[in-house]
């Protein structure tokens, strides 16, 4: 509580109510709280007199308040869903490794992300009254953008100064948000925002994909797993050639082996439900960036 010293809790209480003695039951080290608090009373001279929780969290626990850096709170759905959109940019690419390593950033380079940064600026950023390099009316900026039609097509070769008719699709269906095969959402749908052009989007939209979610759904969160100790390649063949209904059935799956789901165990059982923390007094603050390319706020907002 004091500066950051005191980052976790002890007898943290869940969405549901339920007090758990996280430093037991969970795999950290059991002295830390109360070094931490011993610390603490040094410090002010007086104890602490409240635990609150700080980051990001992908299964609900809450003490005293919570502030919730991006909550991730369908992770597995996320992750096949980053699957599903390097699909769609794979139709696209120029090139699909980078120093041996699967890179599918050539779908959208550097200059063309920044081109259509610069685009949703000049459609959205006015539209709360403030021209200042921010899209702040997020709720307009849905209307106000459409990339079909605000991005300069390609008439010849790309050059970093317009995109491809066909890159325009992609991206807009990216956007939208991945579906089944029945039409119904696999999940959220992104809004658009001049973060696209951010440093931090390639890794998350065109190198994890095949370097991290192929093997979080493969292996870890698919019932059952792949067998054997799949190469990356064979992460990448799988992650790009099996039916992502399948995979949306496999983490919803269990079996005698594995008898929790991914989505029972990766997710908050009933994410609703805040009696628990409203008895107790507690507060959650959430905040999660417009641009996030792996967690939508669309999402967050929803929840």
């Amino acid at each position: 509580r004091s500066g950051g010293l005191v980052q976790a809790a002890v007898r943290e209480i869940t969405l549901t109510g339920d007090a758990k003695d996280w430093f037991t039951e969970a795999p950290r080290a059991p002295d830390a709280l109360p070094t931490a608090l011993a610390v603490v009373q040094v410090n002010n001279g007086q104890p602490s007199y409240g635990f609150y929780r700080e980051g990001i969290a992908d299964r609900g626990y809450t003490v005293d308040g919570v502030l919730a850096q991006s909550p991730g709170i369908q992770l597995p759905r996320a992750s096949v869903a980053n699957l599903s959109n390097v699909r769609r940019w794979d139709t696209v690419v120029t090139t699909r490794e980078v120093n041996g390593q699967p890179d599918y950033e050539s779908a959208l380079p550097p200059a063309e992300r920044e081109l259509v940064a610069r685009a949703v600026l000049a459609r959205c950023d006015a539209l709360d009254g403030l021209s200042d390099g921010l899209v702040n009316d997020v709720e307009a900026c849905r209307t106000a953008f459409d990339p079909m039609r605000d991005l300069p097509t390609c008439n010849g070769a790309r050059d970093g100064s317009c995109l491809s008719a066909a890159q325009k699709g992609v991206l807009s269906r990216v956007f939208s948000g991945p579906t089944l095969a029945g039409g119904a959402k696999l999940y959220a749908s992104f809004p658009y925002d001049s973060g696209v052009g951010a440093g931090g989007i390639p890794f998350w939209e065109f190198t994890a994909p095949l370097a991290l979610d192929s093997g979080a759904v493969g292996q870890i969160f698919k019932v059952p797993p792949l067998a054997g100790s799949s190469t990356p390649d064979q992460l990448a063949t799988w992650a790009l050639t099996t039916s992502i209904d399948s995979m949306v059935q496999e983490i919803n799956a269990t079996n005698a082996t594995y008898t929790e789901s991914a989505m029972s165990f990766m997710t908050p059982p009933d994410p609703t439900n805040m009696k628990g923390l409203r008895i107790r007094g507690g507060k959650i603050m959430v905040y999660h960036g417009v641009g996030d390319p792996i967690f939508s706020v669309n999402d967050s907002e929803t929840w």
